[in-house]
């Protein structure tokens, strides 16, 4: 295995070298193609049907509230920001999660700022998810 890193890390160092920015683009997306690090995904590509989906039932509920959330220490940054990572890795907004679209979920605002998610489980177990404010 050490062997395999060295050899890669050898043809890495010969591209760079040659000073072919298309070649070194090309070796390190075949060498991590699956890397959820990968810095040139396109955004399109880390967002979702799903997560569309989730941002399109929050947006209006959090927009209604966004007064009283502002109050409470968030920004609109910290509600609809997407991150650069795949989610949930990185700052993700509270807009992005998929607990907006659960059946019957009850969404409200705590003392302390946080968004809480409360639902009810086919199996009877109340769930309760909460996302606060602060970093």
């Amino acid at each position: 295995m050490n062997r395999d890193i060295f050899t890669v890390a050898q043809q890495v160092k010969r591209i760079r070298a040659r000073n072919d920015p298309d070649n070194v683009t090309q070796e390190c997306q075949n060498a991590n193609k699956d890397s959820p690090l990968s810095s040139r995904k396109s955004k399109n590509r880390r967002i979702t049907g799903n997560m569309f989906k989730a941002w399109k039932a929050a947006r209006p509920w959090l927009l209604a509230r966004l007064p009283e959330l502002e109050a409470q220490g968030w920004t609109r940054s910290k509600l609809f920001r997407a991150g650069r990572m795949l989610y949930p890795f990185g700052p993700w907004g509270a807009a992005w999660c998929d607990n907006w679209l659960i059946p019957d979920v009850e969404v409200k605002i705590d003392s302390e700022g946080a968004i809480r998610w409360t639902w009810t489980e086919a199996t009877g177990r109340t769930v309760t998810q909460a996302k606060r404010p602060h970093p």
